[in-house]
């Protein structure tokens, strides 16, 4: 495993791909991960970004928010944010009981780039994006 969780590859069948939090399948975090309290009740949460190749392809980033057990607490889709084909988060970081994060959005390979930035909030049940640039 090591950060990496890599996929059945069915005989004759498509790529699966691999979801992971490693850039390049090396020993760097794709973002280091952050652990703030996000939920202002005194205690820790841990944010993380994962990869996902589902199909072959890499799909938009997610950042994960979980708390102690491990459960998770939450997730943004970036796709859900920027409708592009890609979006990777080049920077993340706690201020104020929210996660600031930035990114980039493409299409196909390097087309349309777009730099973005927002920050991530608790809003008591829910991860919502706020302030998105």
């Amino acid at each position: 495993m090591a950060g990496h969780l890599p996929l059945r590859h069915p005989k004759g069948g498509a790529d699966p791909g691999f979801a992971t939090v490693l850039r390049s399948h090396g020993s760097h975090f794709l973002v280091k991960p952050v652990l703030a309290d996000l939920t202002h009740d005194g205690k820790s949460e841990l944010s993380g970004v994962l990869l996902c190749s589902a199909g072959g392809v890499t799909w938009p980033e997610l950042v994960m928010v979980y708390e102690r057990g491990p459960k998770l607490l939450g997730f943004v889709n970036l796709g859900d944010v920027t409708k592009a084909e890609h979006s990777d988060v080049t920077s993340m970081s706690a201020k104020h009981g929210d996660l600031r994060l930035t990114w980039k959005s493409y299409d196909g390979c390097c087309f349309q780039v777009h730099k973005h930035s927002a920050t991530v909030h608790w809003t008591g049940s829910k991860l919502v994006m706020r302030n998105v640039k």
